[in-house]
């Protein structure tokens, strides 16, 4: 089973490399990123959600895939998975 991603893009939730854009829709922000960049941490939800097509996660009517968590908090793990770093803001 594929799903669509919004942008004309497909993922592909058995490891096919069907698609290289993933949508998620954190709380109501929507981040864009790469398939590439979730499969980085192999025991993540986001792995799974790329990995496992036993994993129904729920879309919005963009084909984004809906993840109930702060978004405020999500930014700085996504950008842990692009490079490495997992940095804060202390505000």
């Amino acid at each position: 089973t594929s799903l669509s991603v919004g942008n004309g893009s497909v993922i592909n939730p058995n490891g096919g490399n069907n698609g290289k854009w993933v949508r998620l829709n954190v709380g109501g922000t929507v981040f864009l990123t790469t398939r590439q960049t979730l499969l980085k941490e192999q025991t993540s939800f986001l792995y799974r959600l790329c990995q496992q097509q036993d994993l129904h996660s729920d879309t919005d009517e963009s084909g984004a895939y809906v993840i109930d968590r702060d978004p405020t908090y999500f930014g700085p793990i996504l950008n842990y998975l692009r490079h490495g770093k997992l940095v804060f803001n202390k505000e």
